[in-house]
């Protein structure tokens, strides 16, 4: 417990310096919120990325596992998860920036769209048709801007629809508009075509 206050303080004098007695001295700078700041030109540090990824993710889809496995085997419910490792590459490779916007189409708990956007500062478009994935994903967004606070980090735009990509008004106002689209899927049935 004397270690875990002693580390806590030193965070805290990190994070809120002392202020000088004189109200009109200038404020010590903040060497947490300079190094954040930095981020802006040179992007997200990678592990930090995948760390704010992840602690959402487990805070945020974790504890609904066992409802998202309720989907039929062999059907164009069934999509593999990308990675964040992967997704890093991705938009890296696409040249995502602040300016761009991404889709995913069967944006499933959301994780792909979240990152695209806090990676990149792109504005982010997601739909899911399976209402439980869904609700995770809106879930996943709340965690998501709580811990972008946390960090003093920002990201772009996020949206996301519940509803059949295909009908999807929304789709189809942004659809000429996008820079990258993703999907992510094994099997879509005939019906679908």
């Amino acid at each position: 417990m004397k270690t875990i206050t002693t580390i806590n303080f030193l965070l805290r004098s990190l994070k809120y310096p002392v202020l000088p007695p004189d109200a009109f001295t200038p404020s010590p700078p903040n060497a947490l919120k300079e190094a954040i700041h930095s981020w802006t030109t040179s992007g997200i540090p990678h592990k930090v990325l995948i760390r704010l990824i992840d602690e959402t993710y487990q805070r945020s889809v974790g504890p609904h596992i066992q409802t998202l496995k309720n989907y039929e085997a062999f059907s164009s419910e069934v999509y593999g998860e990308l990675m964040p490792g992967f997704i890093a590459d991705i938009v890296r490779t696409t040249g995502l920036n602040q300016d761009s916007i991404f889709m995913d189409l069967g944006s499933g708990v959301g994780n792909v769209v979240l990152q695209a956007s806090l990676q990149s500062g792109c504005t982010s478009f997601g739909v899911e048709l399976m209402p439980a994935p869904a609700k995770v994903a809106r879930e996943q967004l709340e965690q998501f801007q709580t811990r972008c606070r946390m960090w003093g980090v920002t990201f772009g735009k996020v949206e996301l629809e519940e509803g059949d990509m295909l009908q999807s008004k929304r789709v189809n106002e942004l659809i000429p508009k996008v820079d990258v689209v993703l999907v992510n899927n094994k099997v879509f049935l005939e019906s679908c075509e």
